[in-house]
């Protein structure tokens, strides 16, 4: 993804770091806390900041393919231009001196949690709205289930001829679905498709979620303890995250032909199993900390 985005080019580098290391002398910055930006990386080894990224375990993948080399080609001449030693992207990245906060829990991330660089926190969840939506509104004492189906997975016209079938308007149950393409809220049947729907008003009610996979989907609805169904699609990254919630015991994995209402409402009916493991979970990621648990790892680490 990064050599994709156009990282992986020497002279774009060279200004990239040239400006964080005039930003981090500007700010008398003494740590450097990054999601994998190149040039973070790069300015911690010339500047000898310590550096915390946010990780997990399938960023490290990867490993001496096209995409690695041309980043390995893209970084060393700007180490070599600081009079740095040449180093590879596992190293610049993925090294001992580099502090890894992982927001997530070992049931989720295949990283040994004993490793001194490594610091589970188990969520890093921000509040992207200060507020609900005017016309959004919980139903006392109804249930919920929350899909965010994100991109490359479940297109918004299956689900439009598909959840009505399972969530009727004169039904127990009512289904929320986010889709951030949409221009306003509309209703078919017990579902509701809306641009933006506010997690933390909804999940506390819901029975289920069925996402796309992506990481924060997932784990803001454990915090909750509800329980997963994931259409990962072909992507690899969400594919991991799928299985290691099936694994988990926490929810079900299926595949994108799957999605249709005999075998959602078999799915639905094994939440019982599914909910108890999200609720340990739920427990779990709420004992690691998280964000007072990364500053004061970030503040601690020496590199």
């Amino acid at each position: 993804m990064l050599a994709l985005s156009g990282l992986a080019r020497t002279g774009y580098l060279h200004r990239l770091v040239a400006e964080e290391i005039n930003a981090a002398q500007d700010f008398k910055a003494d740590r450097i806390f990054t999601d994998l930006d190149p040039g973070a990386f790069l300015t911690s080894a010339v500047s000898g900041l310590p550096i915390a990224s946010a990780y997990a375990s399938i960023a490290s993948t990867g490993r001496g393919t096209f995409f690695w080399k041309l980043m390995q080609r893209a970084i060393n001449p700007v180490l070599q231009s600081y009079k740095k030693p040449a180093m590879t992207p596992d190293e610049l990245f993925f090294g001992e001196s580099v502090l890894k906060i992982i927001p997530s829990i070992p049931e989720l991330d295949d990283t040994n949690p004993a490793r001194r660089d490594v610091r589970y926190v188990g969520q890093l969840i921000g509040v992207i709205r200060s507020s609900s939506p005017a016309d959004f509104q919980i139903e006392e004492g109804r249930r919920y289930v929350f899909v965010y189906t994100g991109t490359g997975s479940i297109s918004l016209d299956v689900l439009e001829n598909t959840l009505p079938q399972l969530f009727p308007q004169d039904g127990d149950v009512t289904c929320m679905v986010g889709a951030q393409s949409l221009a306003r809220p509309y209703r078919l049947g017990g579902v509701t498709f809306r641009p933006y729907v506010p997690a933390d008003a909804l999940l506390p009610h819901c029975d289920w979620t069925i996402c796309h996979g992506g990481q924060n989907t997932i784990i803001h609805s454990l915090l909750y303890s509800v329980p997963l169904i994931i259409f990962p699609g072909p992507i690899f990254e969400r594919r991991h995250n799928a299985k290691k919630v099936m694994q988990a015991g926490a929810g079900l994995m299926s595949e994108v032909n799957e999605f249709n209402p005999a075998w959602l409402r078999a799915a639905f009916e094994k939440r019982a199993t599914f909910a108890s493991k999200a609720a340990v979970l739920s427990q779990r990621i709420h004992s690691y900390g998280g964000a007072e648990a990364a500053v004061e790892a970030i503040a601690a680490w020496e590199g």
